[in-house]
């Protein structure tokens, strides 16, 4: 049987939408203005560099806060929704979806909804490098040998792929994450 669920206002919710003016139906009458914005509070970062002996320790990083996502891979993004759809591959939104009027400013019938908005603050080690360098040798000044690590890991709360996306309106559609990436360095002073 089913049972008429209620926001924490008394509002009736249908389909997983609020009817926020109560009149039975989901319109754009129910849209509202969340407060969420993508612009984060504050940027930051960090570039240190240790030295001991021969050996160089490098480390750098970046972040923000306070910024919100929407995680367009969790709404069921995509640029040809209602094919989507009819092949069954969105099966974390309700056909309802299609239907009605909610749409986002192009042609794929994408219905946003606040249940998709997650905090996109993070902190990402960029780069971690460390190398030893050998001195006077025979044939050379120096040699130093180094490796790093790019992209190592990033601390965020954020669902998606990854919190720092591209788009200025704040929809995170992206399905393809960064690559790690790891080298090795051989530098000969002569």
């Amino acid at each position: 049987m089913f049972q008429q669920l209620y926001d924490n206002d008394g509002n009736p919710v249908q389909n997983g939408l609020i009817d926020r003016d109560g009149d039975g139906e989901i319109t754009d009458a129910d849209r509202y203005v969340t407060g969420f914005s993508p612009t984060p509070d504050a940027f930051f970062g960090i570039n240190t560099q240790f030295r001991y002996k021969n050996w160089d320790l490098g480390l750098n990083g970046h972040g923000s806060i306070g910024n919100y996502v929407i995680n367009g891979v969790a709404m069921g993004y995509s640029t040809s929704y209602s094919d989507d759809w009819n092949k069954g591959y969105l099966n974390n939104v309700s056909k309802e979806y299609l239907v009605e009027g909610w749409t986002a400013p192009s042609e794929n019938n994408q219905k946003y909804s606040d249940m998709f908005i997650e905090n996109a603050s993070f902190f990402r080690i960029d780069d971690i490098n460390l190398g030893y360098t050998f001195d006077d040798l025979k044939f050379a000044k120096s040699i130093r040998i180094a490796a790093s690590v790019q992209n190592v890991y990033t601390f965020t709360k954020y669902r998606g792929l990854d919190p720092e996306i591209m788009s200025s309106d704040g929809v995170d559609f992206n399905i393809i994450p960064r690559p790690r990436l790891f080298t090795l360095r051989l530098n000969i002073n002569f």
